[in-house]
């Protein structure tokens, strides 16, 4: 049928075709919400995922239709987005002063920068994952994905409350499948105990917060390993074929449950999210790493918690000793005037290579873009690392298929 070499030009053919779909490089999806922006609540979850209603199901469509108008669905769109505010707020600490080691300037990204929010941003792609699996339909796989989600973002919390002088040499060590991290369980007990803001609060409410916890992801585990008949999404959905609108609204109720404790168990370990600040007029779009949140950080978590719960937050934690002495730090340095914002502007362009938006005058969206910029970079500095390159390459992928070529056939 084909001329001499015709099948393999056609092979190629479609290989380049079908290539299109993979990066060729590592990249990094950033994207930062205005919060002014006042669209539906399905635009607004389209934008925060990065999906384009152009790819969307007919499914899809009709439930965001159904949706449009349901506090439920709106609670949990604005429960995600709190939940992705917290990576501002990630803090970068070398305390050197506490490590008497000689440390080499590659030991010392290794130890504190490098892969040291893994946990966190590994948990915004099952978040990520787990939604647009719900919105296509896919009701097994978005919950089987939560629990992880769970998982990873306790463990970030973990890891930020036991981390001592010598960085996050010990989270690495799990990082790179040197050491098994501890019990579910045993990570929420230790964090709740650490965090330091937890002397302020009610010890009922933080029981309770701990309790939750636990049981959310004791019931998420039974879609990771063997569900009982009454857990099954098969029962739920009356058949093997077909998901039921029960089986949707289950989803619902459940992510937007565990996505509110996260938050609170989040609020607990950086108080400072609780009192905005204005950086931009401190420090420019070159603030210290992590430490405060601003405004727009503040608008989403106050519109999924609610006013009412902040403020109540805000009365316990005002005398935590972090609040106390961070907003102490920010009082105590001098406003920038408009020249020295302008330069430290012109400076950020010019460093990410962005000097098309160097004539930028707007203070919002100074802020918004130079934080997607420091997000993608985050992001980044959470997965790369000199050991990890190439894990994956040609050559390792053919070793592994060698070695199941062996176990094909009895």
């Amino acid at each position: 049928m084909f001329p001499r070499g015709g099948e393999k030009a056609l092979d190629k053919t479609r290989f380049e075709r079908f290539k299109k779909w993979f990066p060729e490089q590592r990249e990094y999806l950033s994207i930062v919400r205005d919060p002014d922006y006042q669209g539906s609540p399905d635009s607004i979850l389209l934008t925060i995922l990065g999906i384009s209603r152009k790819n969307l199901k007919p499914y899809t469509e009709d439930l965001f239709s159904l949706f449009r108008e349901n506090q439920e669905f709106s609670e949990l769109v604005s429960g995600i987005q709190g939940y992705i505010e917290f990576q501002d707020i990630l803090d970068i600490s070398i305390n050197a002063e506490l490590d008497f080691k000689p440390r080499t300037a590659a030991e010392i990204l290794r130890m504190h920068v490098w892969n040291r929010h893994y946990c966190f941003y590994e948990s915004l792609f099952y978040l990520r994952d787990s939604i647009s699996s719900w919105l296509d339909g896919n009701l097994l796989a978005s919950l089987a994905l939560l629990r992880p989600f769970l998982e990873l973002s306790v463990l970030h919390i973990y890891r930020h409350v036991t981390a001592d002088k010598n960085g996050h040499e010990k989270h690495l060590e799990w990082v790179h499948g040197k050491k098994n991290k501890p019990n579910f369980h045993a990570m929420v007990d230790l964090s709740v105990e650490r965090i330091e803001a937890a002397e302020f609060c009610n010890t009922e409410r933080l029981n309770l917060l701990k309790e939750s916890l636990k049981k959310a992801f004791k019931n998420l585990c039974a879609y990771n390993h063997s569900p009982q008949l009454d857990e099954s999404i098969s029962t739920m959905s009356k058949g093997n074929l077909a998901i039921s609108a029960e089986s949707v609204l289950f989803y619902l109720v459940v992510a937007s449950f565990v996505l509110r404790q996260v938050i609170y168990l989040f609020v607990l370990a950086y108080p400072t999210s609780l009192f905005p600040v204005d950086k931009y007029k401190k420090w420019g779009v070159s603030p210290p790493v992590g430490l405060y949140f601003d405004e727009y950080n503040y608008a989403a978590i106050r519109e999924f918690l609610g006013e009412g719960n902040l403020e109540t937050l805000k009365l316990q934690l005002e005398n935590c000793d972090d609040v106390v002495d961070l907003m102490s730090f920010y009082n105590s340095c001098e406003d920038l005037p408009d020249e020295t914002l302008n330069e430290l502007w012109a400076n950020f362009c010019k460093q990410t290579k962005m000097q098309m938006n160097s004539s930028i005058t707007d203070r919002k969206k100074r802020i918004l873009l130079s934080k997607a910029v420091i997000r993608a970079i985050n992001w980044a500095s959470s997965y790369t690392e000199k050991d990890n390159e190439g894990r994956m390459d040609n050559d390792t992928l053919d070793s592994l298929m060698n070695s199941w070529r062996k176990l094909k056939d009895w």
